[in-house]
């Protein structure tokens, strides 16, 4: 799947770059964000579902989905990380991330990376030794410079 961390302190924000489809690996340096407007969102999830999810978010669509929106969302916005979603209902929802989240199937061992002092980079790093659905590429946000940082493991 995936693994996105968002560090609160350092106000970064990493993913890595590996896209599986069963049990084979497709790509090591896929693209997991877009810059939507103002906005970079950094989504895990259903390739298939992400323009579904951020359309749900800019009112183009509306109303129950057909079927689930299978991914979510990290959203950086001027300076600020945000979780974001779609229910079942198909009612977008997102919510300020005032600390240290993960998302993604590599989310426990990234969270657990931050709170012993790694940086969001380093836990996607550790999570990729321990999560199968992680790996590749990471690309790093600084939300509150806008610098991006690409490192090619």
């Amino acid at each position: 799947m995936t693994t996105i961390a968002y560090h609160h302190k350092s106000r970064v924000i990493a993913v890595d770059g590996m896209i599986t489809a069963g049990d084979l690996i497709a790509s090591r340096d896929f693209q997991k964000w877009r810059v939507v407007g103002e906005e970079v969102w950094f989504i895990c999830g259903a390739v298939a579902d992400i323009d579904r999810l951020i359309a749900y978010h800019a009112k183009e669509l509306t109303g129950r989905p057909d079927y689930a929106v299978s991914c979510s969302a990290l959203v950086a916005y001027n300076g600020e990380c945000y979780e974001a979603g779609v229910t079942p209902e198909g009612e977008p929802w997102r919510s300020l991330a005032p600390y240290s989240v993960a998302i993604g199937s590599g989310r426990d061992f990234a969270i657990a990376a931050m709170d012993h002092g790694k940086s969001a980079p380093d836990s996607i790093k550790y999570a990729a030794t321990r999560d199968t659905g992680t790996g590749g590429a990471i690309s790093a946000l600084d939300i509150k410079t806008g610098q991006w940082v690409t490192i090619n493991e």
